[in-house]
């Protein structure tokens, strides 16, 4: 059992009369975690199981375990959430991408002009991105992703969680399209976490030349057309977000 004061989890598991015996308790202290980390590991090619618990609420949520969680999944050991308040943290107390700031938007919503607006507000977050999506719209929320020249971001999935038929899926956006184009029979609800978009200084340079171009009298075609010349986005994706930015200018005016 992996905690990060095996004194205050022996007293939790003594409070709900969950018996001591035969129990090995691996303290997973904030910081030092590489070497629990290894030792769980070994126990789990062995073939024994591994409670990751936390002294107050969902592991994970400011509490260490992050890097166990990262290793696993590498491996491909199973990974399974105890039920929790709500699906947003039962996912992020197994989720491969660092969380410790994120945004949640709930569902997307339906209407086109708000849906492209949305992608275009989670792919250029530098915060992950949490949000529900229902079986039809996955393949659809991928694409969208991708056409913002993001195909190579990072995505983790959970459907039906603490349900029978949970699953997760964690990938990059192409990754994951192939797998969901083979997979049509998609069914139950989803928990999507986006990778946040890195700092990098090109991307900033780029997001400003982009907001001085559009204060002046350049048509939108002309201003894709120079934003396309020194970025690896195509001329479609960056007109599809100049037009989402004066949608959300408008909305605001």
């Amino acid at each position: 059992m992996a905690c990060e004061h095996p004194r205050r989890t022996r007293l939790l598991l003594t409070k709900h009369n969950i018996t001591l015996e035969n129990k090995t308790f691996i303290q997973l202290a904030d910081g030092r975690e590489a070497k629990p980390t290894d030792r769980i590991l070994t126990i789990l090619e062995t073939g024994n199981d591994v409670a990751l618990v936390s002294d107050a609420g969902t592991p994970l949520i400011s509490d260490p375990g992050f890097p166990l969680i990262q290793a696993t999944h590498t491996r491909q050991y199973s990974v399974v959430p105890i039920p929790g308040a709500s699906a947003v943290t039962t996912l992020a107390s197994v989720c491969p991408i660092p969380l410790n700031s994120f945004r949640f938007i709930g569902f997307l919503d339906a209407n086109r002009k708000h849906f492209k607006m949305k992608i275009s507000e989670l792919v250029n977050s530098s915060d992950p991105t949490i949000f529900y999506a229902s079986p039809k719209d996955i393949t659809k929320i991928l694409r969208a992703i991708e056409e913002e020249g993001s195909r190579q971001r990072t995505i983790f999935l959970g459907r039906e969680i603490t349900k029978m038929f949970e699953s997760f899926a964690f990938g990059t956006v192409e990754e994951l399209l192939l797998r969901f184009d083979q997979d049509l029979e998609q069914k139950g609800e989803f928990t999507m976490v986006v990778e946040g978009a890195p700092d990098s200084p090109a991307n900033i340079q780029l997001h400003t030349l982009l907001d001085e171009l559009m204060k002046t009298n350049l048509r939108d075609t002309d201003i894709a057309r120079i934003i396309g010349r020194i970025s690896p986005l195509t001329r479609k994706v960056i007109y599809e977000r100049i037009r989402t930015l004066k949608l959300k200018k408008s909305d605001k005016d």
